[in-house]
């Protein structure tokens, strides 16, 4: 399992640093254009599909996508799960 290079300890921590406005922040970060709604595109279209609920947890309405930051990263951009947790702990201040 890939998590197992990752203690769970610090994935815990990780998820409790994660909420609306911190998942914004790493959205806007890789290039992601969030609206004040919290609102946004993840693949081209005319209006944004996608949203940030208060405690991070990313639903795309025009498409099947349900989860957290780290699995965006992974589905979207391609990353290993361990890359992208490292990617967000970076992100939030976590020390692996």
């Amino acid at each position: 399992m890939e998590n197992q290079l990752i203690p769970q300890q610090k994935l815990d921590e990780i998820n409790l640093s994660l909420d609306q406005n911190v998942v914004a922040i790493i959205l806007e970060h890789i290039g992601y254009d969030i609206s004040r709604s919290y609102k946004f595109k993840l693949r081209e279209e005319n209006t944004p599909s996608a949203s940030i609920r208060i405690d991070g947890y990313i639903t795309d309405f025009g498409g099947d996508f349900r989860g957290d930051i780290i699995s965006l990263l992974r589905t979207y951009h391609g990353m290993s799960f361990v890359e992208s947790v490292k990617y967000v702990a970076i992100c939030v201040g976590v020390e692996l």
